[in-house]
């Protein structure tokens, strides 16, 4: 749709609709902000299991799952 927002890079290519553009860039900030954790916690020698356990990583990438979504 026009104003939507196209991203792609060679993984593939994903459209934004602009209704959910500050939505999506809130929680792609967060999934960042977490990675970023993420790799100074691996960095101090936790587990990548550990530290995305630790931060909810998982649950940032999919907010619906246990919601009914």
């Amino acid at each position: 749709m026009p104003g939507d927002i196209m991203v792609g890079d060679s993984d593939g290519v994903v459209a934004i609709s602009k209704s959910r553009e500050e939505e999506v860039l809130a929680t792609a900030e967060q999934i960042n902000e977490a990675e970023e954790q993420i790799l100074a916690l691996l960095k101090q020698g936790k587990r990548l299991d550990e530290a995305r356990k630790e931060l909810q990583y998982h649950k940032l990438q999919t907010p619906d799952e246990g919601e009914g979504g």
